[in-house]
């Protein structure tokens, strides 16, 4: 379902995968809303820094610092099958344009893997 034909508004937009912006969904947030965004580039913190200035709706994004101890976690869920991946489809390298043009479609239901095969 696409949020912005619902004529709601919302406490909280979280953009997990990009596909949208600040400036397309900021008149879908209420008052105070908050829009958080995993992809973070020169736009994205030019609007955090004006939205902290300005006060009332606010972009929040940025990238996530990697820690060994973070990886070894996931590990351990992982192996304790507490998270499970979930794998729509697989291609090989030299397919990688129809797997972006697959993920385009907005109907993949779980992660795209692309493998590698290492030469012997």
């Amino acid at each position: 379902m696409d949020f912005t034909k619902t004529g709601e508004s919302y406490d909280i937009i979280f953009d997990t995968a990009g596909k949208t912006s600040f400036s397309k969904c900021k008149s879908f947030l209420k008052e105070n809303g908050i829009y958080l965004s995993t992809v973070a580039g020169l736009p994205q913190f030019a609007w955090m820094m004006t939205t902290s200035v300005r006060g009332g709706k606010k972009l929040i994004g940025g990238l996530a610092p990697m820690r060994k101890d973070d990886l070894l976690f996931l590990k351990e869920l992982i192996e304790a099958g507490r998270i499970k991946s979930v794998i729509d489809r697989s291609y090989p390298l030299a397919q990688v344009a129809a797997a972006h043009s697959y993920v385009e479609t907005g109907h993949k239901k779980g992660s795209v893997v692309i493998t590698v095969i290492q030469p012997i």
